[in-house]
């Protein structure tokens, strides 16, 4: 998958942590961070503190990477520069038994 960029940089920081919103760190390592989910809470312990789920993508488009952030962290630590103009919906055909390689 490659991932298409219209490189006009306006960042801010601050605002709602949404989908959709890409994010930099002038200060960090040379990619852009997709958010690609929320995690709610009552899902796990773990996401009361890292409940944001971003795609690390390239200068060039490459997805390179992913993690799991703090929504304080990503709210006023990282560039709000851009948003998605089309996220996604990602649908699972679920493999037969005989297809499963077993």
């Amino acid at each position: 998958m490659k991932v298409e960029m219209i490189p006009a940089l306006k960042p801010r920081r601050g605002g709602k942590v949404k989908e959709g919103n890409v994010y930099t760190n002038p200060h960090g390592r040379n990619f852009y961070k997709v958010v690609m989910g929320i995690i709610p809470p009552e899902w796990s312990n773990r996401a009361r503190y890292n409940n944001i789920v971003m795609l690390h993508v390239s200068s060039t488009g490459q997805i390179v990477g992913a993690s799991v952030q703090p929504e304080t962290y990503v709210c006023n630590h990282q560039d709000l520069v851009g948003t998605v103009k089309n996220m996604p919906a990602l649908k699972i055909e679920w493999l037969k038994e005989n297809e499963r390689g077993h």
